[in-house]
């Protein structure tokens, strides 16, 4: 399956706050240029988001059918699955980083990500190197 050929921003009801909203209107200012990130930490980690995933990849491809996609899954430690199914392709977009707050972010940074999803966790406090921030 290729999402483009599957589904609309229609197949998608995103709500916050209670008010249904389009991904642009969940990501203020959303375009052709994001880049969306996805950090896992275990198995099955970006199963929760899947939904979330799927509707931004397609909001995506609504406004700009011919580009390449920018998504990423940055699997913490090792790697935790394949993503393939939720159009994170080829497989070097499976990006494995060491399970290190700094190797995260320049991963991250790397890839130029404008919209990230984490899991939800406590706060840490780690320190990045100048040149990561």
């Amino acid at each position: 399956m290729h999402s483009t050929r599957e589904l609309t921003s229609a197949s998608f009801t995103v709500e916050l706050d209670g008010q249904q909203v389009t991904i642009p209107e969940l990501f203020l200012g959303f375009d052709a240029r994001d880049r969306l990130g996805i950090v896992v930490h275990h198995p099955g980690g970006a199963l929760g988001a899947s939904v979330l995933i799927l509707a931004t990849i397609t909001a995506f491809y609504d406004m700009q059918r011919a580009r390449g996609d920018d998504y990423f899954i940055f699997h913490v430690g090792q790697q935790h699955g394949n993503h393939a199914m939720l159009d994170i392709w080829p497989g070097h977009k499976e990006v494995v980083v060491a399970n290190e707050p700094e190797a995260v972010l320049r991963a991250i940074n790397d890839r130029a990500i404008t919209r990230l999803l984490v899991p939800d966790g406590r706060p840490g406090n780690p320190s990045f190197g100048r040149a990561t921030l």
